[in-house]
């Protein structure tokens, strides 16, 4: 068996060039060499307000995906509206197409009924 290939590692989502920054310019207004305490503080700080960041962004994204699905969910509430008048309008064709056929039926047993006649009349005036 042989050993697994060593993955590489992952960066950090923070970026510690800023804190390096930070570290030095503080440094530099205080004229002294900070301690690692207060190294410690700031970079916590730093690391802190890095997230703090990040989730504020997590925040906006949620919240412009919340109105885009809100937006998505008013445009099918219109489509399934429209939907409806199509159906609506697809019953009222059939319902006419059905009027028109017992029309035209009608209109046929009134032509027959008065070719019978005429053909009785013509056969009439023959004899």
């Amino acid at each position: 068996m042989t050993d697994p290939v060593p993955m590489p590692r992952k960066r950090s989502i923070v970026d510690l060039g800023p804190l390096e920054n930070e570290l030095v310019s503080e440094a530099k207004k205080q004229k002294h060499i900070p301690s690692l305490e207060e190294m410690g503080k700031v970079g916590a700080e730093a690391v802190n307000k890095q997230y703090e960041d990040v989730a504020r962004q997590f925040e906006n994204l949620g919240h412009e995906t919340r109105n885009h699905v809100a937006k998505l969910e008013a445009t099918i509430a219109n489509c399934y509206k429209d939907l409806k008048k199509i159906e609506d309008a697809i019953a009222g064709v059939h319902d006419a197409g059905k009027r028109i056929e017992l029309i035209i039926a009608d209109a046929a047993l009134f032509s027959q009924d008065v070719n019978d006649i005429v053909d009785a009349v013509i056969k009439k005036v023959r004899e």
